[in-house]
């Protein structure tokens, strides 16, 4: 054999072991050993669980508990760590686990500390109670319900994709169309101290009948008691601004049922009053084209249901309409003008704001209320144009501002200078980093 055949036998050779090594370490990692050791921690059982309903991952050990598990709310595991490492605290001498967050860590004089946390999740920890008739429910805001369940285990869960789940969900589905809605929920105590499923339903939710599933991680369990969602009175929530470039106004609310006939009026001083008809999209959506010739700027809007007016809510102490159309989405809102004198009280908290004000005194300074959305350092300069000459006036923000709600709302001063005549004024903001509002909705008089 010469020197060059030698030499490559010898590598054919190496070739071969590498391949046989890298063939044995891929046929290992098909078939793992059934329990991999974490950090310090060897081995890891609970007597009366199988090693299969154990698993280990990242610190977190998860318990199932089989069906017979016969040790009720109280787990003493048996675990082995490697080198010094000793656990803190000694969970070995057992915990009770029932809504307890439970943790522990290995500890080492060597070696850095290794801490895991506990999941035991039996094998049917939702139990819910009959209620013995199906729940009869009225769709309206601030909708609640206390479902009797407990839910077994520990604190939190864990599903069997690896997230850590701390809340339950309600899961309705719809018996007439098959959709579903999920709701995440809280656990309570009801007044005579039992355990439920407290839900708050979402504004959005439509009617009719629906069962119900609780939800807990990987885990589901189906109510033995259906939920029957019936429609209250229309309740219109505060109508937002809109923007050019979407050109759609929506509405929303409860209970915009089928079958009627939905109208918006939209009005200000500068437009006659335009009544308009509205989509019904769902029980909680109404939706409007914007008529490619309405001005942009302040509105006030009421809707119309079958010809007859809806009350709406507003926000009365930040703008005088509730309609706003705007070039984009970064154009701010001259939302109210107001003065001192203009002082009020909201009814139901006794909470004090300034009414919108048409008729201004020159005696006291301007206060408008001013949304921003480009930057909340930009400062207003406010314009007024005389209806009758067109001529325009600015006016500086003086140094004081003027707040409502404990400072949450504040209004810029503007003191009307003697060069303003009497007269009808419009009025508009400008920023001092280029932006600009659209027309205020109101005429000014100026006395």
């Amino acid at each position: 054999m010469t020197i060059s055949n030698y030499q490559a036998m010898k590598k054919i050779i190496l070739l071969s072991l590498i391949a046989i090594f890298v063939g044995c370490k891929e046929s290992n990692e098909l078939n793992p050993v059934s329990f991999i050791p974490v950090g310090g921690l060897e081995d890891f059982s609970v007597p009366g669980v199988g090693q299969k309903n154990i698993k280990i991952t990242d610190g977190r050990i998860v318990i199932h508990l089989p069906a017979n598990y016969s040790a009720g709310d109280f787990i003493k595991p048996v675990l082995k760590a490697s080198n010094d490492y000793k656990p803190s605290p000694d969970i070995s001498n057992g915990f009770s686990f029932e809504g307890k967050s439970i943790k522990f860590d290995l500890k080492s004089a060597t070696y850095s500390p290794v801490s895991y946390e506990i999941y035991v999740i039996p094998a049917n920890p939702i139990q819910a109670v009959d209620h013995d008739k199906d729940y009869e429910l009225i769709v309206q805001e601030g909708l609640e319900i206390d479902i009797p369940l407990q839910i077994r285990g520990t604190a939190y869960t864990i599903t069997d994709s690896g997230s850590v789940v701390d809340l339950p969900a309600l899961i309705l589905k719809n018996k007439s169309d098959q959709t579903s809605v999920r709701i995440p929920a809280n656990m309570g105590i009801d007044a005579s101290g039992e355990n439920v499923l407290r839900v708050n339903f979402p504004w959005n939710m439509q009617v009719g009948e629906f069962e119900g599933t609780v939800e807990w991680g990987s885990k589901k369990a189906v109510l033995p008691d259906n939920f029957i969602l019936k429609p209250g009175a229309i309740d219109v929530a505060a109508m937002p601004w809109v923007d050019a470039r979407s050109a759609r106004y929506q509405v929303q609310g409860y209970n915009f049922l089928p079958g009627k006939r939905y109208e918006v009026i939209i009005e200000n001083d500068f437009v006659k009053p335009r009544k308009l008809l509205l989509d019904r999209k769902d029980y909680s959506n109404l939706e409007l084209n914007i008529p490619a010739g309405l001005p942009k700027g302040s509105y006030k809007a009421s809707l119309l249901v079958d010809s007859k007016p809806v009350a709406v809510r507003t926000y009365k102490y930040l703008y005088y309409g509730n309609f706003h159309i705007r070039e984009d989405e970064t154009q701010p809102i001259l939302g109210l003008i107001s003065q001192r004198s203009k002082k009020a009280f909201l009814e139901a908290t006794r909470t004090e704001y300034y009414a919108a004000a048409t008729d201004i005194s020159r005696n006291e300074p301007v206060m408008t209320y001013v949304q921003k959305f480009s930057s909340n350092n930009a400062v207003p300069t406010l314009i007024l144009r005389n209806i009758t000459t067109k001529k325009e006036y600015s006016l500086t923000q003086m140094r004081d501002l003027t707040c409502i709600m404990d400072g949450a709302f504040c209004f810029n001063n503007f003191e009307i200078s003697k060069e303003i005549p009497d007269g009808q004024y419009e009025a508009y903001v400008t920023m001092n980093n280029g932006g600009a509002s659209e027309k205020y909705g109101q005429i000014l008089n100026i006395r």
